[in-house]
């Protein structure tokens, strides 16, 4: 440990370094924006500081006290898996109801904490031309997340009668792309059963 906090290298793995890990893996499960590396940078210091005084401190010392030849290993779990684990443990610390209804939604976008959902649905897509497309939002199916713009893939496409009821699948398709140039707003309605 004093060998890494001697030279800037060690600095790094030890401060930064645990600080980006954190940083991508709540990308991952949370839209964010981009942030330049400067920007990003200032974060993984901050989250990395946190994670030093909080975690590396005294981890490695408490597992070297229990059994000594352990100490490298306790390392590696402060210096990656903390980091790797205190993003979700924050997101599931977010997502419980009495912190939900005190806190702002990180989530940038309305369409975002929509789709996070994974729930499968119907969905009628309004075009800007006036057109109505639509099909099966379902496990296979994808939109995009922040900051991209807001493009969606329907894994089937249904016909829909005029009165915009959804009638059957469209045989022989592979799909549907809808680029955010073209919607105008989408519907959304329950899928029930397979």
């Amino acid at each position: 440990m004093d060998i890494l906090i001697e030279n800037n290298f060690g600095l790094f793995v030890l401060i930064v370094a645990p600080g980006f890990l954190s940083l991508k893996v709540w990308g991952l499960i949370k839209p964010s924006r981009h942030l330049s590396f400067s920007d990003s940078l200032y974060e993984a210091i901050f989250y990395g500081v946190f994670n030093y005084f909080i975690v590396v401190q005294w981890f490695p010392q408490f597992i070297s006290s229990i059994c000594k030849p352990l100490e490298p290993v306790a390392y590696i779990i402060s210096i990656v898996i903390i980091p790797f684990l205190l993003p979700i443990i924050w997101n599931k610390v977010l997502s419980i109801k009495f912190v939900k209804n005190k806190t702002i939604n990180p989530i940038p976008k309305a369409w975002d904490t929509f789709f996070m959902k994974r729930k499968r649905c119907f969905m009628p897509v309004h075009l800007k031309n006036e057109m109505i497309v639509g099909g099966l939002y379902g496990y296979n199916s994808s939109a995009s997340s922040y900051p991209e713009e807001e493009d969606i893939y329907l894994e089937q496409i249904w016909e829909i009668d005029e009165k915009g009821a959804f009638v059957q699948p469209v045989e022989g398709t592979m799909g549907l792309l809808v680029h955010h140039d073209s919607i105008d707003y989408i519907e959304l309605f329950t899928a029930k059963g397979e």
